[in-house]
């Protein structure tokens, strides 16, 4: 079974989550195969090596293939490079999804 790691919409295409995405951040973890999966399976999300979230399994996950995780932002932490995964039951997601946390909007000088 594959367990694979995107957001929707795709808001990190170019390798950053801004301060107007990250608000609205849903990450997606594809099930692929779900034949070995039940209702009640523990799910969790990690950056590196800490847990950031984690929730069961449901029915509706295992029939749409997915399971939808909505990040508020301070899941994430400080601004800089964030690498999550993560794992269903005892299964450990080997594709990692990186990015770049950037939640300080750009100043510009006025032009006098």
């Amino acid at each position: 079974m594959t367990i694979l790691l995107s957001f929707v919409p795709n808001v990190t295409s170019d390798d950053y989550l801004d301060s107007t995405e990250y608000v609205s951040a849903i990450l997606q973890i594809s099930l692929g195969s779900t034949g070995s999966l039940s209702t009640g399976d523990a799910v969790s999300l990690f950056s590196g090596s800490s847990s950031i979230w984690s929730g069961e399994l449901s029915e509706q996950d295992i029939t749409a293939g997915y399971v939808e995780i909505p990040l508020s932002g301070s899941e994430l932490g400080s601004d800089g490079t964030k690498t999550l995964h993560a794992s269903i039951g005892s299964l450990v997601s080997p594709s990692m999804r990186s990015f770049k946390l950037d939640t300080i909007a750009p100043t510009f000088d006025a032009f006098t």
